[in-house]
């Protein structure tokens, strides 16, 4: 589909099932945060390939994406679930974003971000939006950056309850 300095990026297919369950199994820690235990590997792969937004919410195209290295297909690095229109006409909505935890620190989110942001606006002019987890947000290269479109406190999921918010970028920094 398009391409980072390092990485691949590609739409993800039941092709990518084993690849995909394996990133599951080694990457545990997004899904222990919003539930509290490790995903099913296949249940988190279904999901992943198969779950969309509710058609009310008037969204035109979703892509799941997966990050690899040049040549190694079966080696993914990130998976990206991205919705266009769906909180608004000209929204890329983030809907996940989630890096190999090996490779947290070294600058493989905001590489990946960048090219992912370019390929959204080459598609149509679009305003990147990524739905913040309060915890997460502290950890996002852009922290400075991000304007508060929309907030929904205490949103209960399975063993917590947590605020989550709507960002978007506010200038090219992000971009």
């Amino acid at each position: 589909m398009f391409t980072a300095l390092l990485f691949q990026i590609h739409a993800a297919t039941q092709n990518d099932h084993p690849a995909l369950a394996q990133f599951c199994c080694d990457n545990p820690d997004y899904d222990v945060f919003l539930t509290g235990q490790a995903p099913d590997e296949d249940e988190w792969v279904e999901d992943f390939l198969t779950d969309v937004p509710p058609s009310q919410f008037g969204w035109t195209a979703t892509h799941k994406l997966i990050v690899t290295m040049p040549d190694d297909r079966a080696n993914i690095v990130a998976v990206i679930d991205v919705t266009e229109d769906m909180i608004g006409k000209g929204v890329g909505h983030i809907g996940l974003f989630q890096v190999a935890q090996r490779l947290h620190g070294g600058g493989v989110a905001q590489e990946v971000y960048d090219a992912l942001d370019h390929w959204l606006m080459s598609r149509a002019p679009m305003s990147s939006v990524l739905v913040s987890w309060t915890a997460i947000r502290a950890a996002w290269p852009f922290g400075a950056a991000l304007v508060m479109c929309q907030r929904a406190h205490e949103l209960a999921l399975p063993r917590q309850a947590n605020n989550i918010s709507v960002m978007s970028c506010t200038n090219r920094s992000c971009r």
